[in-house]
């Protein structure tokens, strides 16, 4: 079963997936500015740090769980269901698997870090935004 085919108008394809894409990227940073700043009035400098520590990881985990896949599948030229399987289940997978890595450690990580155990459940709620 083919889920896609190319169409006859690909400018205009590539050029409202763009927009789509800058409309997600600008969306993304104005509500991680709106969430920098409200958390940054009510956690202490020590705790904001911290916190941007653990976004940061988060981040950085985030790019290896994309891994490209999205690229793969606009740029494959006959879609079928099978692929859209592979992808959703790989993506899933892995994004659980980011978020146990993440969640598990949590409360040696606070430890370690001499961070008041109040932070671990902010912590844990940072790797359940894992990508999945």
């Amino acid at each position: 079963m083919i889920l896609g085919a190319p169409s006859g108008r690909p400018r205009s394809s590539a050029a409202k997936g763009l927009r789509w894409t800058l409309f997600g990227t600008f969306a993304t940073f104005v509500a991680q500015l709106a969430y920098s700043a409200v958390m940054s009035r009510l956690l202490t400098p020590g705790d904001f740090g911290l916190l941007a520590l653990a976004l940061f990881v988060l981040r950085l985990l985030s790019h290896f769980a994309q891994r490209g896949l999205s690229s793969a599948i606009v740029q494959r030229p006959v879609l079928e269901a099978h692929d859209l399987r592979a992808t959703f289940t790989l993506s899933r997978t892995t994004g659980l698997v980011a978020h146990a890595v993440l969640w598990m450690p949590a409360q040696y990580a606070v430890a370690i870090l001499g961070a008041p155990p109040s932070l671990v459940a902010e912590y844990c709620g940072i790797s359940a935004s894992c990508p999945r």
